[in-house]
């Protein structure tokens, strides 16, 4: 799968991306502003973004992730403030809370890929730290 990462705290974005790689998933960026990410979307296509909500400022991940939804592309709010993430669940698929375990995200792309595919994932493949949405 081709998984976008766009994460304002460097340490984390380099952990998620290596982490992703090492499970042989093709990665975009990672990127961390709003800019960057619209810009990578349109030239690489991402199957699925990795969208921390604060990104340069405050909630700026929440405009990312509708924009991309917007040009079809399903995104996983990351973020420790899941209220947030919570009110622009229409913008997502789910949320990743913070902190979490970076080898947890090579389960949520799976899970991920399997609602693709239109199936639901048995519970016991779902990382406690992902909460999905409802699809709208």
């Amino acid at each position: 799968m081709k998984v976008m990462v766009v994460e304002g705290d460097a340490i984390n974005a380099l952990s998620l991306a290596n982490e992703l790689r090492r499970a042989g998933h093709a990665v975009l960026g990672p990127v961390s502003s709003c800019a960057a990410a619209l810009q990578l979307a349109k030239l690489a296509e991402p199957d699925l973004a990795l969208v921390d909500i604060d990104l340069e400022h405050k909630g700026e991940g929440v405009q990312v992730a509708g924009q991309l939804k917007l040009e079809g592309i399903l995104s996983i709010f990351l973020t420790s403030v899941t209220d947030e993430a919570r009110l622009h669940q229409s913008d997502a698929v789910g949320l990743m809370a913070k902190p979490f375990h970076p080898e947890d995200i090579v389960a949520v792309i799976g899970v991920v890929a399997e609602m693709l595919l239109g199936g639901s994932p048995p519970p016991p493949s779902v990382p406690n730290a992902l909460e999905l949405f409802q699809r709208h």
